[in-house]
């Protein structure tokens, strides 16, 4: 057992942006407005988990319209875990195969073979993304899904045959599984400072 008397953070705290509540509000009402929430309780929980904080400390150099996109991506993805990986799809891997491989068709401007309020928000996400981006970064927001998606269906078999799970298993599945690799992906917009393809 630790005993840490005192924590040193040498690094000072980004200040929230005056516009963060308009974030919020604006998130939610997009939200709504493609039919991602249908309940009072799941409305609560996504304002709750405040995104528009997550984004405003995290991406300090953006501005409004880049935060405000960068909120519904990141509620997206939270919303989308919800509804597939935490609910019956996450123990048929299958199943979620299909839906992922749908939102993967999306980031690669093809239609989806399924129209839902998933696939419908996510094309308005990537329409807005494609102005502020080259097709080079949405290729490799496209490698970064993959492998997001990838480690969440891995997740999905796991649940199914745990026997067959070991740390070194967990560790490489949640690498991918926590999304890490998107959200990353939102630093380049963020300072218009992209990767030169050359370079991955």
């Amino acid at each position: 057992m630790y005993n840490l008397e005192k924590f040193n953070y040498p690094i000072p705290g980004s200040r929230l942006p005056d516009f963060t509540e308009e974030l919020r509000m604006q998130n939610l009402k997009w939200a709504d407005k493609f039919g991602l929430i249908q309940t009072d309780s799941a409305r609560r929980k996504l304002d709750m988990t405040r995104v528009d904080e997550l984004v405003a400390r995290s991406h300090p150099n953006a501005d409004f319209d880049k935060m405000l996109l960068f909120t519904h991506f990141i509620s997206w993805l939270f919303l989308s875990d919800d509804h597939y990986d935490e609910g019956p799809l996450g123990y048929n891997p299958l199943g979620l195969r299909r839906a992922f491989d749908g939102f993967l068709d999306v980031v690669r401007c093809r239609p989806a073979p399924e129209v839902n309020p998933f696939t419908d928000s996510l094309v308005d996400i990537m329409d807005r993304f494609s102005m502020m981006a080259p097709p080079e970064w949405r290729e490799r927001l496209f490698q970064s899904m993959t492998l997001y998606y990838s480690g969440c269906v891995d997740e999905a078999t796991s649940r199914l045959h745990p026997e067959m799970n070991s740390l070194e298993t967990y560790i490489r599945l949640r690498t991918n599984s926590i999304g890490m690799y998107p959200a990353l992906d939102l630093v380049e917009i963020e300072n218009q400072s992209f990767i030169d393809p050359l370079c991955q």
